[in-house]
């Protein structure tokens, strides 16, 4: 019979299918990554480029395996480009598309979050650069995929990104490019007059093509500049007290300053909100913030002007240079109606994403009164990580402006909301920076000790362990003063990421004093779930000192706390160590409670514990079932950490 993608059949003939074991009948199947779909923004009005594009293409599905790189100035059509391409062509890669925006992001940042969407699980990704471009060329090997590489920094850097497999495309964007003969070089150029006139008119329709002939006066333009140059004729006319301006004057302007141009002109509400907008930090404005302010009447006129241009459903890119110079006297009344809309809607992502664990920022009053029933719409499940992620910019923006003025509840809320992305997105060095922040705005001794925990442990990924001890240690004075049920939650939240700090150097003895002693406070406020915890971080103190009577003692303390809440993901692994530790004894009849348990992990996408919970188990077996178990842990370790699959290859002989 056919089997579905988690359903399996036994054929009793010593194969593995999908990772099922057959001796056992052992469902490891771990949940496959969607197929990325990513592009640029696809442009809203498009004419001409049908050479480029068949150029382009044929080299792209050639499989000769070259870069191609397409250059250009801003405003040419590069981005616009690429997301034709990336259309036209999605047939020809079946494993999907990759757009990597390096304008957005340092190169090791999005490295790190390349792997996370190609389905590498967090903690397998590497610490260093070389170590994720390896990561990267294995998790690539075998994919006909495309992968566009925007705003390179320069040749090496974007190189970096060649995936690995034969028959993938890669597309490198930017504005220059050295001579190279290992890449096909495509430089654009701007738009012939005749297209510009079509271009003009697909946007303004209401232009003759006599008018748009008279604009575009017989000259070559880019399209961005064409675009600014319909904004600027849009708006020239709204203008109640338009000045005349002699046609090949215009021509001359650069896209900037038509861009300029078309701002001075703008009606006073409207000048107002697109000032205020330039000010709002990230590379995106969520649409639910324009409608916050009331203003969506307005806004159309930015829209018909050509200063916001929608780049995905329900979000907006502004168009010019943001601004970063201060808030003026003139927008401090609305920004903490931003802000407020920014934090609810943060603090609602990460109630999805995280549940409900213990928050010690609660909404200010202040702030409440400037909210939209809007900002506490629940995320539907799976949603709320996402919605983070698009808007971490101006999340973190937004922690450093409430900071700078003075609005500390607020800063340290959008921090503590951001936890639910830091924890599930490797992001090191941005989520450090928004804690220093967070940690400097903090006013109180309940938020400031809420920030420095948060501080800690971020700087445990990125090794900075000396500064990370400071910060729990201090967060663990200032848990001391405080009063009630806070002071001593605060003190066990520190305690504990003080023993993860502590276990991560191999300090056992002082990874057991802290845990033991955030236990003690645990128990104290009756807090089951929380003792749970702890119990199985003690056992895997005492599992890597080899006290193995110990640690089951612990991990069975835990487990029927987790049992009790259903809570899959440490339901398995405690279980999962409970068993291997029986086996290591000689109790031979936990194998299958191990097997089922590392199933559970496959099936969570818990692919590093998988992995490693294989690899033990192997150990603790002989023959075919030694084997088995570490061909799968191998295949596991192969499309993610090629130093932990050596060590494997090396058990299997």
């Amino acid at each position: 019979m056919t089997a579905e993608p988690n359903e399996f059949s036994n054929r009793f003939d010593h194969s593995v299918i999908q990772q099922l074991i057959q001796a056992g009948v052992i469902n490891m199947a771990a949940p496959v990554p969607e197929r990325p779909q990513e592009r640029p923004p696809r442009p809203l009005h498009w004419v001409d480029r049908v050479d480029d594009l068949d150029r382009i293409g044929t080299h792209l599905t050639s499989g000769d395996r070259a870069a191609v790189v397409v250059t250009g100035p801003a405003g040419i059509g590069k981005s616009s480009l690429a997301a034709m391409l990336a259309e036209h062509l999605e047939s020809r890669f079946p494993d999907g598309q990759l757009y990597i925006d390096l304008g957005g992001d340092d190169p090791k940042s999005a490295m790190r979050s390349v792997l996370s969407r190609l389905g590498v699980p967090k903690d397998f990704i590497q610490d260093s650069f070389a170590g994720m471009v390896s990561q990267y060329r294995t998790a690539t090997k075998d994919k006909v995929i495309l992968v566009v590489v925007d705003e390179a920094p320069d040749r090496e850097t974007g190189l970096q990104f060649a995936p690995a497999s034969a028959g993938a495309g890669f597309l490198l964007i930017g504005y220059t490019w050295p001579a190279d003969i290992d890449v096909v070089h495509h430089e654009m150029d701007a738009l012939p007059s005749q297209h510009s006139i079509d271009l003009l008119i697909k946007i303004c329709p209401e232009l003759s093509r006599a008018e748009a002939a008279r604009y575009i006066a017989r000259f070559a333009w880019s399209p961005g500049k064409v675009r600014a140059l319909a904004g600027f004729v849009r708006t020239r006319e709204r203008a109640e007290e338009a000045q005349p301006t002699e046609l090949r004057a215009i021509a001359d302007y650069s896209a900037a300053e038509l861009l300029t141009a078309t701002g001075q002109m703008l009606s006073p509400s409207a000048a107002w909100l697109y000032g205020l907008l330039l000010r709002i930090p990230g590379d995106g404005v969520d649409a639910g913030a324009i409608s916050v302010l009331g203003t969506e009447g307005v806004f159309a006129e930015l829209v018909d002007a050509q200063l916001a241009t929608q780049t995905q459903p329900g979000r907006w890119r502004i168009e010019g240079r943001p601004v970063a110079d201060g808030l003026p006297i003139e927008y401090r009344h609305v920004m903490p109606a931003l802000v407020a809309w920014f934090r609810t809607r943060a603090q609602h992502a990460d109630a999805e994403v995280m549940g409900g664990r213990m928050r010690l920022v609660d909404l200010d009053p202040s702030f409440a009164s400037q909210l939209t029933a809007s900002a506490a719409d629940p995320f539907a499940k799976h949603e709320g990580l996402p919605w983070l992620n698009a808007n971490r910019r101006t999340l973190t923006g937004l922690v450093r402006i409430a900071a700078l003025a003075g609005w500390s509840r607020e800063a340290c809320a959008i921090a503590e909301a951001l936890w639910a992305l830091f924890t599930n997105v490797p992001l090191p060095e941005e989520a450090v920076a928004c804690y220093r922040t967070a940690v400097d705005a903090a006013d109180g001794p309940i938020a400031k000790a809420r920030m420095l925990i948060c501080l800690g442990r971020r700087l445990v990924d990125l090794h900075s362990y000396d500064e990370s001890e400071a910060a729990l240690r201090a967060a663990v004075a200032l848990a001391e003063t405080v009063g009630g049920e806070s002071g001593p939650t605060l003190a066990c939240s520190a305690f504990e990421q003080l023993g993860w700090l502590y276990y991560v150097q191999e300090r056992w003895a002082e990874a057991e004093t802290v845990y033991r002693q955030a236990l003690a406070i645990a128990e104290e406020l009756n807090r089951a779930r929380s003792q749970a915890l702890l119990h199985k971080l003690i056992g895997f103190v005492y599992r890597d000192q080899g006290r193995g009577a110990e640690a089951r003692t612990e991990f069975a303390l835990a487990l029927p706390e987790f049992e009790g809440r259903k809570d899959e993901r440490n339901t398995a692994v405690v279980g999962f160590e409970l068993a291997a530790l029986a086996i290591a004894e000689g109790e031979q009849t936990e194998v299958e409670k191990a097997d089922n348990a590392i199933g559970v992990m496959r099936r969570r996408g818990l692919e590093r514990d998988a992995a490693n919970a294989l690899e033990r188990l192997g150990g603790l077996l002989d023959g075919d079932d030694r084997r088995l178990r570490l061909e799968i842990a191998l295949e596991i370790f192969d499309r993610f950490s090629e130093l932990d699959a050596e060590r494997v290859r090396g058990l299997l002989g």
